[in-house]
């Protein structure tokens, strides 16, 4: 496949922190794995071309963002 995209689900773990939890090639499963986390999340559409990452964007973050609570 030349261009293909992953989704990944990437989790806060400290107050500047970010691990990558999981990644999946269909939308839908990622989506439902970010609502159901119980901290703050981000789902990320990853884009690579010929296996090389050429974009990474933001769909939508979830949770409570500290200070905003």
């Amino acid at each position: 496949m030349i261009r293909q995209e992953q989704y990944e689900v990437w989790v806060q773990s400290g107050e500047k922190k970010w691990e990558m939890l999981c990644s999946f090639q269909d939308l839908r499963v990622a989506s439902a794995i970010a609502k159901n986390r119980p901290r703050r999340t981000r789902l990320i559409c990853i884009t690579y071309e010929y296996g090389k990452m050429i974009s990474q964007d933001l769909i939508e973050e979830l949770g409570i963002i500290p200070g905003n609570a």
